[in-house]
This record gives structure tokens, C-alpha cells and sequence, in this order.
């Protein structure tokens, strides 16, 4: 077909202008993508001849299959909510089944002079996102005059209140109809990213010894093979295409400078690195759709801050859009751009769980979401509308996580669509599919003989289908407590020392974690997030419950004084996390640290706290009537919960490029000896230890190495 995109046509009640892609009716003018408006130029052009699915992706979409097959019904469909017309009875478009579409009325060339007619001439254009001029992220906010930025200020003022209504109306929801794998390599293929015409997918393979590529795939040739990006050293993950899709981004860790963000000519394999610049390796980034800027999670260790950074690729320039004194673990994260660049969406943890957030290029921060669940990565749908993001299921759908979509109202709507953990969607840029990183992960308790300095193996000591972590055991009882997702959702159980004769307590459905017996084994203390996490306490003969502290007060692995009367639980107070101690019978509490605190326990005999930092590495100590703190071991932990205080020892992980070991830091020498050198398979997870002593067997979570691929999930957006 050849027919050229141009002119103005009278179509029924409404105008089309194919110059600007805008359609004029009696609600005012509206900008349309450029795709359905092609495929109404093609209809208009056929003067009422009904023209199949095939011409239409032969002529908009080239011939790709691929991605015309549902882009066709995606553009109809857009088209459909434009013109306020329906499928059932159309007064536009109609759909001829096994055959095509065709237009219903006549289309009449207008002047371009003329000026669209509307019911009330007078009224003003109304705009929807796409139609307005884009503010882009400049390296730095230009100057502005006194006055037009006072009414700048009111007109924002005026919009963000009209956008906060809770009479906005909301988004439409689409039907999952298909899930299709795309990767099948051995091993975890991760980090999936789309290039701009949806056409390859880039992603990370993490190969069974922990080692990562970035890998590129053509998803038009089907059942093509992934071809690695390059071959140079370190770890590679978090993919992202440019503009134009001819540059790559990704993130390489394990270098001694530390992650860094490397861009790739994928035309010749030249390769820029961008270091130093506060990039928090485990997180995804993002490029900008219209120009060469990369928002990544940022943290400074200097001042304590993290946020979205955004890193100028012209110049090599950042800047700060969010920035807020929390430790690396809590910085904001999985920043993306939306289609036209005007906004970021991020996800932020506090206290109350994380959420989805906004940012503007002038650092303004909105919340859309108020759900404080658990979320794994978001993206943007096409029109700007709506985002998705992954957060826990449904309790009857059996899953950890699935997907959801929120419009910019904060409306919610459950998607679904699998019987697997969906995580990290990826929407394809036609809007026709989400791309999904699929798992079961599991973890299991293992246990190791403390004393094997020769590289060891641990036993398998508490395993199932789901996730057991967390063992605790209890010496008064002589019984192990721990929690597992075995039967679907997170719940406390109790088992014998050796795991034998599993019994769950608790029916929650709230993904309860980190259980710890009291000292006399009479009570379990452990945390549950159903809308945040929260610090609960419970009797396992009566089955009583009760919540300890405010909702989402207290969160990370709580810990009993050594007397039972008090637990030891983290609390975010005005953006600082300190350990504070609370009764047990009832109280408020008291902060038993000022300069930060992450995890604490007591000395066995009751004398001293130990504990460590979210804002600093090492492990500190300071008496547990009060006194002043001190620095007992220059430690780079994992996450500040694996080790254990003994009598005379203090046993820490440790982990360097030779691999795991478990190590007793002696408190009266100040010196360390390695007790356990793991083989290079073991990865111990960051949960708390527990140690049988009558058997010197220490119970750690190891993270059991598993399959996860990318699977594509079609949506069907017929109303």
C-alpha cells in the first residue's frame, strides 16, 4: 500500500488531523500515537472497503508478525476509546470477522486553514499527557525569572490538586491470555530489556557459578539463538537500551572500583565506563526515551544519603532527583523513565513497606501507591497512564508475586495471569505483552559442623518445595522454629532439632518471617508484613497472638534480651534506623542506640549489646545498662544479620574472591581463625544463625541455586 499520512478529514462528528496526529471532537483535542493513527489513515484511504489484518501490519508495521499481530489490535482498540465507540455497536470502526476492519462513515477532506469545530467553540484543548510539551532531565535546572516561576508554582499547585481527586477516573485493565518462554538457557536469566521498537531483548545469563553476561536476543527471528555482548571480566547485569536503540547500558560489579555503569556502541563494541559516581550495584537503571541521560539508585557513603541519581551521558555530570539520609539498603530503587520522559517512577522502602513514587525533572516526588507491600521492579504502560509493577499475590492464587497495575490516582487493579512468581515486568512498547522474570526461588536450612577449616559442604537440614528459613533453636524445648512458604504462605513452624515432624503454628498469610524463641522457649517473637512489617509475639500452646509496638513500627530480625522481658527490634524515626528495646508485657520503648543500629543481640550473659549499623560496616558493642559504644570488629557483613555472640567468640561471615567462610572473632585476643571454608556452590543467605551447641552444628538460610527464565505474558485489551 501507498498511500501517504497527510491532510485533515471530517469524520463523522470529529476531525483527524494526520499532520500533527491529533483528533479534534466535541471533548476537545486529543493527541493519538502515531501507529493508530496510520492505521486510520489506511482505513480512511479504503473509503469504506473493509482492509484485513494482514495489509494493515504489511503497510504500519512492515511485515513484522511479531509485533503487528498485536499492535493491530492495540491500535483499534485505542482508536475504539478515542472516538467513543464500542465493538458491539460501532458507529465508527467495525470489525468484520475473519476478515478485517472498515470505516462506517464518510471521511471528508477539510482545509487545513480550518479550525476544528467542537460543540462549545469556545472551549479550551484538552491535552492528555502525550499532547504536552515534555520537561526533559537536564543536567542542571535552568534559571528561571521571579515571576513566571511564581505562576509555574501555582499552575503545578493547581494541576497536582486536580491530579489527587479521587474522582479520577481510572485506566483500562487488560486480560493476561498467554504465557510464552523466551529464554531457555541453564542457569537464571535475569534483567530483562526491551530496545525501543520491541524488536531484541537484552538480559543477564547468570550461570550456574555465579558469573553473568549480558546477552542479546532478535525476537523476530523465532527460535533464534542469544549471542553474549561481550566477553570482558566481572559481573554484568541491568541492561538498558538507548533512545535510538543503538547504544546498550548495563552495570559491572566486582570491579575494585566498584560498579560501575558501562555503555556499549552495539555497531562497534566500543565501550565507555562511568565509575564513581555513587551507583548501588544490585539495583536496575534506566535511559531516558528522548535523550542521554541514565537514572540509576544512587548512595553516598560520605554524607549517608541515597536516592535516584541521574548521570549525564554527554558530560558524565550527576545530579540528585530524590536524596534522604537512609542506609544503602533502603535507598530508592528501580528507577523508569515514562514514554515521553517527563517523569520517573521509582519504588520506595520505609516503614510502612515500599511503595511507588514519582519524580519530575525538578525533583518533585508524588506518591501513587499506598499499599506498603513488598514489590519487585515496575514499568511504565505505553500510554503513560499506568504503570505495573510485581508485589505478592493473592492468597487463593498460591504465589509470592504477581502483577498488578496502579493508574496515577493510586487505583489498583490485580492482573495475574500464572500460576508461577512473575517479577520485574517488562512491557513490551506496543503494549500487547509484559515480559516477566519467572521462578520458584527457594531457600532451605542447612546446617555445618563448626570446626571444618577444609572446604566444606554443608547438610541439608530443613528442605521442602517452598522457601525454609530462619531456624532458631530453642535448648528449654529442645525444638527448632522457623518459617516457610511450603504450604504457599510464609508461617511459622516448629520441627525437631534434626527438622523431623514439621508442625505449622500460625495461619496468617502474611509472609511471617525471622522467628526467635524467648530464653525460657515459652514464647516466639518474629515479624509479619501484611500491609508493613510488624513486630508480633506468640504462645505455641495457646495459638495467642498479639502485635508488639505500632503497625510497621519495627521490621529486619528482632532478638530477646537475655532476661525474656524485653526484645531488641529496629525503628525508623524521623528517616534514622536505630535499635530500640520494648517490653514485652507492653510499652512504648526506648532507642538503645543514637548514631544507627540495624540488628542487635545480647552477650550470653546479659552484659553487653551487640550490634550493627545500617549506615556503617563493622560490628559494635556498648554496655546493656548504658555507656558509651565502640567498634569491636571492622567487618563488611552481609547485610549486617549473620553472626552470632558466644562467651568467649563472636562468629561472623565473611565473604572474598577465594569464597565464604565462617570466622570466631576472639574478644579477648582482638584476632580471628577461620572455623568453615565453604566450597564455592555454598551461598549463605543474609538471615540470622542459630547454634545447637550440644552438637557445635551452626543452622544457616542458604540460597538454593535455581532456574529462572523470561517468559513473555500476551494481554488482550478488548473491552
Amino acid at each position: 500500500m501507498s498511500e501517504t499520512k497527510s491532510g485533515r478529514f471530517r469524520i463523522g462528528t470529529v476531525v483527524a488531523d494526520f499532520d500533527t496526529n491529533r483528533i479534534h471532537g466535541e471533548s476537545g483535542e486529543i493527541k493519538v500515537p502515531p501507529k493508530p493513527m496510520a492505521l486510520l489513515f489506511v482505513l480512511v484511504a479504503r473509503r469504506g472497503q473493509p482492509v484485513s489484518r494482514a495489509e494493515l501490519i504489511e503497510s504500519i508495521w512492515e511485515g513484522n508478525g511479531y509485533v503487528g499481530k498485536r499492535g493491530v489490535t492495540d491500535a483499534i482498540h485505542r482508536l475504539r476509546k478515542v472516538l467513543d465507540d464500542r465493538s458491539e455497536t460501532p458507529r465508527y470502526i467495525e470489525t468484520i470477522p475473519k476478515t478485517g476492519y472498515r470505516l462506517l462513515v464518510d471521511a471528508v477532506p477539510e482545509p487545513k486553514e480550518a479550525a476544528p469545530q467542537t460543540t462549545d467553540p469556545g472551549a479550551a484543548p484538552v491535552t492528555t499527557p502525550d499532547s504536552a510539551a515534555p520537561r526533559r532531565f537536564a543536567p542542571w535546572p535552568r534559571a528561571r525569572q521571579a515571576v513566571p516561576v511564581l505562576i509555574l508554582a501555582m499552575v503545578a499547585a493547581i494541576l497536582l490538586f486536580r491530579a489527587d481527586e479521587p474522582s479520577r477516573p481510572t485506566v483500562d485493565t487488560p486480560k493476561p491470555v498467554n504465557m510464552v518462554p523466551v529464554t531457555y538457557q541453564p542457569g537464571i536469566e535475569h534483567d530483562a530489556a526491551l530496545s525501543p521498537d520491541g524488536l531484541r531483548l537484552a538480559y543477564a545469563w547468570i550461570a550456574k557459578r555465579g558469573s553473568s553476561r549480558i546477552m542479546l536476543l532478535d525476537l523476530s527471528q523465532p527460535g533464534g539463538t542469544a549471542h553474549a555482548l561481550n566477553a570482558l571480566p566481572g559481573l554484568q547485569r541491568f541492561p538498558t537500551f538507548s533512545a535510538d536503540g543503538t547504544r546498550l547500558a548495563y552495570v559491572r560489579l566486582g570491579l575494585p572500583t566498584g560498579p560501575i555503569i558501562a555503555v556499549v556502541d552495539l555497531a562497534t563494541g566500543e565501550e565507555t565506563a562511568y565509575e564513581r559516581i555513587g551507583l548501588v550495584g544490585g539495583r536496575p537503571i534506566d535511559w531516558s526515551p528522548v535523550d542521554d541521560h541514565i537514572a540509576y539508585a544512587r548512595y553516598d557513603v560520605r554524607s549517608g544519603r541515597g536516592g535516584i541519581g541521574l548521570l549525564d551521558l554527554k558530560d558524565g555530570q550527576t545530579r540528585w532527583l530524590t536524596a534522604a539520609p537512609v542506609s544503602h539498603h533502603f535507598v530508592d530503587r528501580a528507577p523508569a523513565f515514562s514514554p515521553t520522559g517527563e517523569r520517573i517512577a521509582f519504588l520506595r522502602s520505609s516503614g510502612m513497606g515500599v511503595d511507588l513514587f514519582t519524580v519530575d525533572a525538578e525533583g518533585t516526588t508524588r506518591q501513587i501507591t499506598r499499599i506498603g507491600a513488598e514489590m519487585w521492579g515496575l514499568d511504565w504502560m505505553p500510554d503513560g497512564l499506568s504503570l505495573v509493577f510485581a508485589a505478592p499475590g493473592k492468597d487463593d492464587q498460591g504465589v509470592n508475586a504477581a502483577l498488578w497495575q496502579t493508574d496515577l490516582s493510586g487505583t489498583v487493579h490485580f492482573l495475574g495471569g500464572a500460576p508461577e512468581n512473575q517479577y520485574f515486568p517488562v512491557v513490551h512498547p506496543s503494549g500487547a505483552s509484559i515480559y516477566v522474570y519467572v521462578t520458584r526461588p527457594r531457600m532451605e536450612i542447612n546446617a555445618i559442623t563448626l570446626g571444618q577449616a577444609d572446604t566444606a559442604q554443608p547438610d541439608p537440614w530443613i528442605t521442602s518445595t517452598g522457601t525454609d528459613q530462619d531456624a532458631h533453636y530453642s535448648p528449654q524445648r529442645n525444638q527448632l522454629v522457623f518459617s516457610s512458604t511450603r504450604d504457599g504462605g510464609g508461617e511459622i513452624w516448629t520441627s525437631d532439632p534434626n527438622g523431623a515432624n514439621p508442625v505449622r503454628l500460625t495461619t496468617l498469610r502474611r509472609r511471617a518471617a525471622f522467628p526467635r524463641w524467648s530464653p525460657d522457649g515459652s514464647q516466639i517473637a518474629f515479624i509479619a508484613h501484611d500491609r508493613a512489617r510488624t513486630l508480633h509475639v506468640l504462645d505455641p500452646e495457646s495459638g495467642t497472638l498479639r502485635r508488639l509496638g505500632e503497625e510497621g513500627a519495627f521490621h529486619v530480625c528482632p532478638s530477646w534480651s537475655r532476661d525474656g522481658r524485653s526484645l531488641y527490634a529496629v525503628k525508623q524515626v524521623s528517616g534514622s534506623f536505630n535499635l530500640w528495646r520494648l517490653p514485652v508485657d507492653g510499652g512504648v520503648g526506648e532507642a538503645v542506640t543514637e548514631t544507627g543500629g540495624f540488628y542487635g543481640q545480647e552477650s550470653p550473659d546479659g552484659q553487653t549489646l551487640y550490634f550493627t549499623k545500617s549506615l556503617e560496616h563493622g560490628l559494635w558493642s556498648k554496655p546493656v545498662n548504658g555507656g558509651e559504644e565502640r567498634l569491636v570488629i571492622d567487618w563488611k557483613g552481609l547485610n549486617g544479620i549473620t553472626w552470632l555472640p558466644l562467651a568467649e567468640h563472636i562468629l561472623f561471615l565473611s565473604n572474598d574472591a577465594d569464597g565464604a567462610t565462617i570466622q570466631a572473632f576472639d574478644l579477648a585476643s582482638g584476632h580471628s581463625r577461620i572455623l568453615v571454608k565453604f566450597a564455592p556452590e555454598v551461598a549463605v543467605a543474609a538471615r540470622p544463625w542459630s547454634l545447637i551447641e550440644a552438637t557445635n552444628q551452626l543452622l544457616f538460610t542458604r540460597s538454593v541455586e535455581n532456574e529462572g527464565d523470561i517468559r513473555r505474558l500476551d494481554l488482550d485489551w478488548t473491552p
